[in-house]
């Protein structure tokens, strides 16, 4: 696969840059294809330890592409297309990172949005420098923090 959206660095200690910031990094279709295809080759490789995942520009994440899963102008009604996008936060997303199995660490040196704050919180270890802002918008416009509703019960269940 040609990468476009990320750069790839395969070694014993493999990194992935997110590298899309005219779109903040935001985690469109593509984006995560490629990012999980990167991920699967590591996976697969004995050679490689340890995949730090990081980003180019001021944003690690913006998080999900929302303009991608949600058809623009959509009336707060669609429930259908808000239904299909938790599906696939659900199923796709979360379940992909949940069982993978190499070591992964987010170096976040900037703003990491929901989905991007997600990557940190699936990540086996997530390095900041002073300068990194965390922020999650559904808390203050959908009122439900619907991602780590989800994401908790997991992290939780084996305790």
């Amino acid at each position: 696969m040609e990468y476009k959206k990320i750069i790839f660095e395969k070694d014993v200690i493999s990194r992935i840059t997110l590298n899309d910031p005219e779109k903040r990094n935001a985690l469109s279709k593509q984006l995560c294809s490629e990012l999980w295809d990167a991920l699967k080759i590591v996976e697969r490789d004995p050679d490689c330890r340890v995949i730090i995942l990081d980003a180019v520009g001021p944003i690690f994440s913006a998080g999900h592409d929302i303009a991608e899963e949600i058809p623009v102008g959509s009336p707060p009604g669609n429930q259908e297309s808000w239904r299909e996008f938790l599906e696939y936060l659900r199923y796709e997303w979360y379940t992909k990172w949940w069982d993978y199995t190499k070591p992964v660490i987010c170096k976040v040196d900037a703003v990491a949005i929901a989905g991007g704050i997600e990557m940190c919180c699936f990540a086996d270890a997530a390095y900041c420098s002073e300068e990194s802002v965390f922020t999650y918008w559904p808390i203050s416009t959908v009122s439900v923090a619907f991602s780590p509703s989800l994401i908790l019960p997991w992290i939780y269940r084996d305790a």
